[in-house]
């Protein structure tokens, strides 16, 4: 559920969107076709501080919302929602929208990714039937994309493979398995095993291939050397053919045709663990020595440890250089400090005189830090159905006054005041035809000057 707090400057029947301060905020409320909704409305009153309380709305016993693009009355509205619609006891007018997937609405979203409507919200006495509370103000609404979920989609097997993806295939680790009889399968080979099978160990639940016979060559010769020595006694010529082992290389030689052979690694297995020898005898006691600790010093992370001594054989000194360890892991966050003292009260922004900006010249000359507030603020944005459009003073013409929206190719509208208000119109030419649009929120602004 779309849970939405939105601020509201009412101003007759006309809302502005507003923040929590009563300030003049683009965050124009937006809902998602298809989601519930829970649209919670906090009103502000036209030049209040504070959003009107639960009082404010006690007379009211049922309310009407709704959301269309225009205010043709013979055509139906494209959401609409009277139940359950109640006011908290802080004053938040809570309208829940459990169904915003109107055939209405998706119609007039069409394909677009969003739009801005007008909402509507009508409050009545018990015993009237005209409403004694209406409030208009804009709200987007978002498309979806897939509004309707069906089965998954399934993907297309290529019929054929690229080089990159054969090169992919037969760079990846093989898996193994084994069997005495293509129907049993292990994955340590023994002796007794005649077949073998492989698959893509990188692809996960790939199926092993055929099985394939593991070849296998004839049984071989025990080795039975004529001499076991060092390699520096191998004798250069022989007679006959001669086998010779190098014990300290590890390696069988072959003598054949009047040639050796390379030397071939030769694989021995551990024999029998032979008898324990006699103890040998006792040697003459060796004299008394004495180890000292001398320095340990601290040396960078990498660096080789090192044990020096310093002293003599029976007298020793050992000095130590040890490398620091890795640098470790971030601890923590540790507990939040004690609150600090209270600092001593601002003076808070104070306004030292106020007026027409026409009027601000009279305070030319009063001293450093004066500050001046122009209460006849002025407006630099208005917005229609068909977005928001920037004051444009360099296309004002004589008797109107311009309006931009730069996100649109531009499109230029027109309005006969420079203050325009809410609900008032504005038209010009957009795409090649003559469009008159109705102004749905206005971005008011103050200034404040300082000397």
């Amino acid at each position: 559920m779309q849970d939405i707090n939105t601020y509201i400057r009412r101003h007759g029947i006309k809302g502005a969107i507003v923040d929590a301060y009563n300030m003049s905020s683009s965050n124009t409320p937006s809902i998602t076709i298809g989601m519930a909704v829970l649209l919670r409305l906090r009103i502000f009153e036209q030049d209040a501080d504070e959003t009107s309380p639960a009082g404010a709305f006690s007379t009211i016993a049922s309310w009407n919302f709704a959301i269309d693009r225009d205010y043709n009355r013979t055509t139906e509205v494209l959401l609409r929602a009277n139940t359950d619609i109640s006011v908290s006891e802080d004053g938040i007018i809570q309208i829940p929208l459990p169904d915003t997937n109107t055939q209405a609405l998706v119609t007039a979203l069409g394909t677009a990714e969003s739009a801005t409507f007008i909402a509507e919200l009508a409050g009545y006495e018990n015993g009237n039937t005209a409403p004694a509370l209406v409030l208009q103000f804009p709200i987007i609404v978002y498309n979806r994309v897939d509004p309707e979920p069906g089965a998954e989609t399934t993907s297309v097997t290529p019929a054929t493979l690229t080089l990159a993806q054969i090169t992919a295939l037969l760079g990846a680790q093989l898996e193994f398995q084994y069997s005495a009889d293509g129907e049993n399968w292990h994955s340590t080979q023994t002796t007794a095993d005649t077949y073998f099978r492989a698959r893509n160990a990188a692809v996960q639940g790939a199926d092993y291939s055929l099985p394939v016979a593991l070849p296998k060559g004839a049984d071989g010769h025990t080795v039975d050397p004529d001499l076991v020595a060092p390699i520096a006694e191998r004798p250069a010529s022989p007679e006959g053919d001669f086998c010779f082992i190098a014990s300290d290389e590890g390696k069988v030689y072959w003598y054949k045709s009047g040639a050796w052979s390379a030397g071939a690694p030769l694989t021995t297995v551990a024999g029998p663990q032979g008898l324990q020898g006699i103890q040998g005898q006792q040697g003459p006691q060796g004299d008394a020595a004495t180890i000292e600790i001398g320095t340990v010093t601290s040396v960078p992370y990498g660096t080789r440890p090192q044990v020096t001594n310093s002293g003599t054989k029976t007298e020793a000194i050992l000095n130590f250089q040890l490398p620091q360890g890795p640098q470790g892991l971030q601890g923590p966050q540790g507990p939040q400090g004690l609150q600090g003292l209270t600092g001593p009260a601002g003076d808070g922004l104070k306004i030292d005189a106020t007026g027409t900006l026409a009027n601000r010249h009279e305070y030319d000359n009063a001293s450093a830090k004066f500050r001046y507030m122009a209460t006849d603020f002025y407006v630099d944005t208005v917005t229609t159905a068909a977005g928001t459009y920037q004051r444009d003073y360099a296309s004002d013409t004589q008797s109107a006054y311009a309006w931009t929206n730069h996100a649109a190719s531009p499109e230029t509208i027109y309005t006969s005041e420079q203050l325009p208000e809410l609900g008032s119109t504005a038209g010009g030419t957009v795409n090649g035809s003559n469009v008159t649009s109705t102004i749905v929120n206005v971005g008011e602004k103050y200034q404040l000057y300082y000397q």
